[in-house]
């Protein structure tokens, strides 16, 4: 048996000199350090407060909130629940701010609630605007400061 031998080709080498070659592609130290000085940049961005306009919604005082809290769990919870949190199931809304509840101005939800709506009863025909105020704070204290900037300024658009 004859034996072949392979032919070697001579390996290519490139007509750049090598120096040439490394400055085409930075090292990946630099690569390194300029990743992880973007990460720490976001960092110190994303986690620095948020320097918003003051609160423009209104404040309620803690025994108005104990009050509406009385009169929406003797009237309102039954329907939807003592947390706000509605029944999907039965198209009960949540008004602890998961949903749209926090859209409506104050004097769409006093008509519900002296009114009623398509499902809802009307449960305090007799209620005071004392009263129903009462209600409204006690809901709006599960609603964040941007729902509730963003529900005043509805209330003040539509009174």
């Amino acid at each position: 048996m004859s034996r072949r031998r392979a032919k070697t080709r001579p390996h290519r080498q490139s007509k750049e000199p090598q120096a040439a070659r490394k400055r085409r592609s930075p090292p990946w130290s630099v690569i390194g350090v300029l990743l992880a000085i973007g990460v720490i940049a976001n960092v110190v961005v994303w986690s620095r407060p948020a320097a918003g306009p003051a609160a423009d919604y209104p404040e309620y005082t803690v025994e108005l909130v104990a009050r509406g809290e009385q009169a929406f769990l003797a009237n309102c919870a039954v329907c939807h629940g003592p947390d706000g949190s509605g029944d999907a199931a039965a198209g009960v809304p949540a008004l602890n701010g998961s949903m749209h509840a926090w859209h409506h101005p104050d004097s769409q939800i006093a008509g519900l609630i002296r009114r009623g709506g398509i499902q809802m009863p009307a449960v305090g025909p007799d209620w005071s605007d004392e009263d129903i105020t009462a209600v409204l704070a006690y809901v709006k204290q599960w609603w964040s400061p941007e729902q509730r900037t963003f529900q005043a300024e509805v209330s003040r658009a539509n009174p």
